[in-house]
């Protein structure tokens, strides 16, 4: 199934929550939301067995300007984080957890998400080391980045997350 945005008008969604509930492909489309702020699209059991949502995540998303809030974990989404992901600076909550063929190296552009207070990327196929510029995530605070292919060595720049209550590798 293709998920395409039902509300196209730009004054009505600001909340999409289809968790559990659809499942198929995330289409371009969702980046015609410009005013969403929350958007969940978790993975899990429904009626009719696991719905997930697959395939790569659509650079569109980049054009939710007004997104605090992600939420796609438990999906099957492959790929890479298209780059326009890491510019959503009003992005708070960012949970891709168990989306086992989504990863490759996390960007240093990670750094420009300065309002994030939760980043969970759990369970994802990153590779590489942790980028120096996650000291930048001030608010941060919540961290998971376990069960993955990531360098165990963490940045000293760690250690600038004041805030930081959970950390989990």
């Amino acid at each position: 199934m293709l998920i395409v945005p039902f509300f196209v008008n730009d004054d009505v969604a600001a909340y999409l929550d289809l968790g559990e509930a659809v499942g198929g492909t995330i289409a371009t489309e969702i980046g015609l939301l410009s005013k969403l702020e929350y958007l969940n699209l978790e993975g899990g059991w429904g009626e009719d067995g696991y719905i997930a949502f697959n395939g790569t995540l659509p650079a569109e998303i980049g054009k939710l300007t007004n997104l605090s809030y992600l939420n796609l974990q438990k999906n099957s989404l492959s790929g890479t984080i298209p780059s326009e992901v890491w510019l959503l600076g009003s992005l708070m909550y960012m949970n891709l957890n168990s989306n086992t063929a989504l990863g490759g190296a996390i960007p240093s552009d990670i750094g420009l998400l300065t309002s994030l207070t939760t980043l969970n990327l759990h369970s994802c196929s990153w590779g590489g080391s942790i980028p120096t510029e996650i000291g930048l995530l001030d608010n941060l605070r919540s961290l998971h980045l376990g069960n993955s292919l990531l360098n165990e060595t963490l940045p000293t720049e760690i250690g600038l997350l004041t805030n930081l209550l959970a950390l989990s590798l």
